[in-house]
């Protein structure tokens, strides 16, 4: 945000609050869903929200100011879709666990949800920014 878009650091709070503050309000909410739509559907609507995010992110153009704050919504889908995905798998994780295990299942779900997507996101950009290197593109990140 700040190299692109030329947004402060006390900006970035803002922005990190307009994901926490829906994450909260959607962990609240996601009883009367998930007995509504089954874990499932949760599971795939918090998975399609968190695509939505990504997509919004990589059409939302590279302008100073004009569009740096078009951020803060687009980060309250990432706090929504956290809440929606962690609801439906843990209780899937749950319903799926052998008798006595549920926590232990519910704990590898989280893991597995938080760390091991973060890691093989890095790992495939760092495979995309070294294949666009040798083709010649200028790294923006240097």
């Amino acid at each position: 945000l700040g190299k692109y878009y030329d947004v402060k650091p006390s900006g970035y709070g803002v922005v990190l609050c307009s994901r926490t503050l829906p994450e909260l309000a959607a962990f609240f909410s996601t009883k009367p869903l998930l007995r509504r739509f089954g874990p499932y559907w949760l599971l795939i609507a918090g998975i399609g929200l968190g695509t939505v995010r990504i997509a919004a992110y990589a059409v939302l153009p590279a302008e100073p100011r004009t569009w740096a704050y078009a951020s803060i919504g687009i980060e309250a889908l990432k706090g929504i879709s956290a809440a929606m995905s962690m609801v439906g798998g843990t209780r899937i994780a749950h319903d799926f666990a052998p008798a006595d295990c549920e926590a232990t299942a519910q704990g590898f779900f989280s893991g597995v949800h938080n760390n091991l997507s973060n890691g093989i996101a890095g790992l495939v950009s760092w495979i995309i920014i070294g294949w666009a290197e040798a083709a010649g593109y200028a790294n923006p990140l240097r």
